[in-house]
């Protein structure tokens, strides 16, 4: 099976010619950091990493399923963790022209050779968990991610299942696939010398330069990483700026030409932009935007924190719990890892996993441009579906959250979303995030916010204060899921889920989560149809 995974199948589909990426009128020379060697290509920086695996260097064993990071199947390392290559633009981790750093990547074939990849490639051998084998590269790769970076994940099945829930096996070969997983955990377990800290594939120090590269000199220092790259010359398509106002005053000179991208979830889906005359302005290396900080009752959240951030920031998951429940439902492991919290909002869906968690908080957003800054409630933020408050050049730099000095007791707060694969899937069917004070029998301070369940987030004010009003029972709690239902006036009605089904299951969640939670026996009437 090793061979057949990565060396047979190479040479199978290299076989024919690989055609290059064209280097048209948008190509600049690219740096990158693949498998262990620095490779230098005359491509457009905003095509996508994928592409340029595939077509520029030939790394066929990732391969090109979904293009919207849904299937896992062009999973990559990027320093280490999982990441799919099709939302990567490949200027945002490769340095442009002659200035900036890189970005470690390593494709299936970089595990060749590594300890815990070569583990990999016989259990799942052994296991019998490659049936088409279209899916399998990207499974390795995300499970090389799962047992090198977390130890606990080697033992737990469900553990590894959800670490690997960005990966999809259209021939629903989970079983053996896990079960691979599990194998390989056990003989790390057994032998410590399977872990080996640092880079995949080549210890720090000992990066090679292919020989093939286009001739702009590259340097690794000290074998170092990652990290913000800095504005390149300004006719690139492709700008990383390093600080707010670069950005902004780059924003105000391109007009409408400028497309801010911070992670790459929304803009680079289906090829992103490569085809169009767009500036990628690049917000992901802007450390300001990048931070969490806690104030004196507020909690700062730079728009380009991501998902993978927020679920695992102890911060957040003490005074924000259903902001990091969102999080942890927001796609696979590795969409959580690009997928920003700006961005998410930015994108105005109706179902953007942050608004309703955010809600629940009055929080405010900071909006900067070249003229000055405003803050605006993020229940105003969206206007409607893709249409926000955002002036030309404006972008959102942080979220403003207040929270108190330390949890009130008898807190109570949840986030519940619907959907397919676990509510894993880009479409949501509803979420519902919900905050209040439990106070013996009665709950103070309620608020509930609903997404996917009209055009914007929505407030059901009517529930929450019923919910106030006296004493918790069944009927109250009933009352008050049906008043939350009442309050989609403008629902999405597609072909999808209908509109009420959506009222049912804003009306459902309510009830059952608050019944659960807060221990009322409720006991629904079952009506025959």
């Amino acid at each position: 099976m090793t061979e057949s995974l990565v060396s047979g199948d190479l040479a199978g589909d290299l076989a024919g010619e690989v055609p290059g990426v064209s280097a048209g009128p948008g190509a600049e020379v690219v740096r990158l950091l693949v498998n262990g060697t620095v490779r230098e290509l005359a491509v457009d920086p905003r095509a996508s990493l994928l592409e340029v695996l595939r077509e520029s260097l030939g790394l066929i064993g990732t391969k090109n399923g979904c293009g919207e990071g849904e299937c896992g199947t062009c999973t990559v390392l990027l320093d280490g963790r999982a990441r799919c290559a099709c939302l990567i633009p490949v200027g945002a981790i490769g340095s442009v022209g002659t200035v900036g750093t890189v970005g470690e990547v390593t494709t299936v074939e970089g595990l060749r050779g590594d300890p815990v990849g070569e583990c990999l490639f016989a259990a799942f051998d052994r296991a019998g968990a490659v049936q088409c084998g279209f899916c399998t590269p990207g499974f390795v790769v995300a499970a090389r991610s799962v047992l090198a970076a977390d130890p606990d994940a080697r033992a737990d099945a469900a553990s590894v299942a959800d670490r690997l829930a960005g990966n999809l096996c259209r021939c629903t070969g989970y079983a053996p696939i896990l079960a691979a997983v599990q194998l390989a955990g056990r003989r790390m377990r057994a032998d410590a010398t399977l872990v080996r800290p640092g880079s995949v594939g080549v210890p720090a120090g000992s990066v090679e330069v292919a020989s093939d590269s286009v001739g702009v000199p590259a340097t690794v220092a000290g074998g170092s990483v990652g990290g913000p790259a800095r504005p390149v010359a300004g006719g690139s398509r492709f700008l990383a700026p390093g600080t707010v106002a670069q950005a902004c005053a780059e924003l105000a000179r391109l007009g409408p030409r400028a497309l801010p991208i911070a992670g790459g979830t929304h803009v680079m889906v289906d090829g992103g932009p490569a085809a169009s005359d767009a500036v990628l302005v690049w917000l992901g290396g802007v450390a300001e935007l990048g931070a969490i900080e806690q104030r004196p009752r507020q909690l700062r959240i730079g728009a380009a924190v991501s998902w993978a951030r927020l679920r695992d920031d102890a911060a957040v998951a003490r005074l924000l719990p259903a902001l990091a429940q969102a999080a942890a439902r927001v796609g696979g492991p590795q969409v959580q890892e690009a997928g920003t919290l700006g961005g998410n909002l930015v994108n105005a869906s109706p179902g953007a996993d942050g608004a309703p968690a955010l809600a629940i908080h009055g929080a405010e957003l900071e909006l900067r441009s070249a003229t000055g800054t405003r803050r605006v409630p993020v229940a105003e933020f969206a206007l409607a579906p893709g249409r926000t408050v955002l002036a030309p050049g404006e972008i959102l730099t942080a979220v403003l959250v207040p929270v108190p000095a330390r949890p009130p007791a008898g807190r109570l707060e949840f986030f519940v979303k619907v959907g397919p694969r676990g509510g894993r899937a880009v479409i949501d069917k509803v979420t519902v995030a919900c905050a209040a004070v439990r106070d013996g029998d009665r709950l103070t301070d309620v608020r509930i916010a609903l997404g996917a369940a009209g055009p914007t987030v929505l407030l059901a004010t009517e529930a929450a204060r019923l919910l106030m009003a006296g004493p918790l029972d069944a009927d109250r709690i009933a009352a008050a899921g049906a008043a939350a239902a009442a309050a989609i006036a403008d629902p999405v009605d597609d072909v999808r889920p209908t509109a009420a089904y959506r009222r049912r299951l804003v009306a459902g969640i309510l009830v059952r989560e608050l019944s659960d939670r807060l221990g009322v026996d409720f006991r629904p009437t079952i009506r025959q149809a």
